[in-house]
């Protein structure tokens, strides 16, 4: 399934995509506006096994900000033996995460990760008391993600069946 809702509303911007399984096998992707997003996506869904996820970030990158602290690493691999060759030899590895690090977003949404269903209507119901403003929610392959402005985590109670993400990671899509 590809969540094409989703895709219209978070394409925009500089993002990762990030398509993975279970299994750790990974492949990473920069789109820098929305076309290219989309199209990136629709390309690997079309190649996507069973067992896949496709997966963005919530906020839109800051390329600034990740390029100055890609190369803080890479300064600090030049003067340290034991990190140069590990740096070099997977650089694009660490662009990606200077640009997925959450110094490097460009703008402050959560997600509420929900679990398990059954609490769905109580975590609503603390985000209505707590003023916390919905931006965007859907199906995940287990519950629910609500995406949401920026507020005071405690007022969440967090549980093995919500959990609060301050940079995370959108599901896209996913066979």
């Amino acid at each position: 399934m590809l969540n094409k809702d989703l895709i219209s509303k978070f394409s925009d911007g500089v993002r990762v995509i990030l398509v993975t399984n279970r299994k750790g096998n990974e492949k990473f992707f920069i789109s820098r506006h929305r076309q290219e997003f989309e199209q990136k996506v629709k390309e690997e869904y079309e190649k996507l096994q069973s067992g896949f996820r496709i997966y963005s970030n919530v906020n839109k990158r800051n390329l600034e900000k990740a390029i100055r602290l890609f190369k803080e690493q890479q300064l600090k691999a030049d003067y340290i033996e034991q990190l140069r060759k590990p740096f070099y030899t997977r650089i694009e590895r660490y662009f990606i995460s200077a640009l997925s690090s959450p110094s490097s977003r460009d703008e402050k949404q959560f997600i509420i990760d929900i679990d398990d269903l059954s609490i769905e209507n109580e975590i609503k119901n603390l985000m209505s008391m707590n003023n916390i403003k919905s931006i965007f929610e859907y199906g995940t392959i287990t519950g629910k993600h609500i995406v949401v402005e920026p507020f005071n985590v405690k007022l969440i109670p967090l549980s093995d069946k919500v959990h609060v993400l301050k940079d995370g990671m959108l599901l896209i899509g996913f066979k």
